[in-house]
């Protein structure tokens, strides 16, 4: 081997041997005066290799003012301030570009890490080193108790998501740094999560190493007016992941097909949400009764599911002609109506 290859392997041990056990990264937007809490409490930890990466999403208060203040109190606070506001999943992604950490984890700009939360982590790692995600638990502010459904201290499945609420999850570089957020989303990052599921080894703690503050309307998932737009952000996820809601039903966890679809048609997307329909059909997930209520949620809906019926546009049990026709009937009686001459004259 050359000299100059044998330093080339050098430099890339010396500088993977440099890098941080941890990358925390915040995210940030109009949080000048709650954003020091978040940025104390990494200061805290009791495990010091560790880097805390700062994206200001364009705010146009004095964020990018503290985030400077504390980048003049230890090295590694690293501040990045964007010009725009681009979202969270964009911010996010600007985060993990930059990480060096062996380990990478987000703490929201509000919320605050116990002083134990690295080294928590850390020995859970050094337990096994083929572990790659690690999960603890939040502790709710306001009521102080433990947020979200209790799982025992253990392995997890790679197949299941086994949490009714928020938690802190910390992932090994190797596993994410080819994964990025979707951009444009504002929230959404469960798609991220169970997009990784299957090459996962988890891990749980049963230890609460994070304090989370409910609230606030400037908070960044916040500050978009999610509800407004719900209909374009879940189109905009599923161009990109088409098998989505698929994917949190495998996981065990709610069927969102007849909710979505109920947004695709109340924002008269009519094929996008025959799309959706056929999808979950396919994919072999049960709610074609759910697709029968929400074509028949009024008289004006009952008409035109029932000429998609006959048109073979609506999605009914293939095992069963007969169940299609008895839920029609149930839907007419309950809206006041009579099955006409040619409901059924095409099933």
């Amino acid at each position: 081997m050359s000299s100059a290859g044998a330093e080339s392997i050098r430099e890339a041990e010396i500088s993977y041997e440099n890098r941080p056990d941890f990358t925390i990264i915040i995210l940030a937007y109009n949080r000048e005066k709650l954003l020091p809490r978040a940025i104390k409490s990494v200061l805290a930890q009791d495990y010091s290799s560790w880097e805390c990466i700062i994206i200001n999403d364009g705010s146009p208060d004095k964020t990018s003012e503290v985030i400077a203040k504390y980048e003049c109190v230890d090295k590694r606070i690293k501040g990045v301030n964007l010009e725009t506001n681009v979202g969270v999943c964009s911010a996010r992604n600007e985060g993990l570009n930059r990480a060096k950490g062996k380990w990478i984890s987000f703490l929201a700009d509000d919320d605050e890490f116990l002083p134990n939360a690295l080294s928590e982590v850390l020995r859970v790692a050094n337990m096994d080193d083929g572990v790659n995600t690690i999960h603890a638990y939040n502790q709710d502010y306001a009521t102080g108790e433990r947020v979200g459904s209790a799982v025992s201290e253990g392995y997890l499945s790679s197949k299941i998501w086994n949490f009714d609420g928020d938690i802190v999850s910390f992932h090994k570089q190797s596993l994410i740094e080819h994964e990025r957020f979707i951009p444009g989303l504002r929230g959404y990052e469960m798609e991220f999560h169970l997009r990784i599921l299957p090459r996962t080894k988890r891990y749980l703690t049963e230890e609460i190493i994070k304090i989370v503050h409910t609230g606030g309307d400037d908070r960044l998932s916040n500050s978009y007016g999610c509800r407004k737009y719900v209909y374009e952000q879940w189109d905009l996820l599923l161009k990109h992941n088409p098998d989505y809601i698929t994917m949190r039903w495998a996981a065990g966890l709610e069927n969102y097909y007849p909710t979505i679809v109920g947004h695709y048609f109340a924002n008269g997307d009519r094929r996008g949400a025959k799309r959706l329909m056929r999808k979950a059909v396919q994919d072999g997930v049960p709610c074609e009764e759910d697709f029968l209520l929400i074509r028949a949620q009024n008289k004006s809906h009952f008409l035109q599911f029932a000429e998609s019926a006959k048109k073979g546009l609506c999605c009914f049990p293939a095992q069963s002609v007969e169940f299609s026709k008895r839920k029609i009937v149930q839907l007419l009686r309950l809206l006041g109506l009579k099955p006409q001459e040619d409901t059924f004259s095409d099933l």
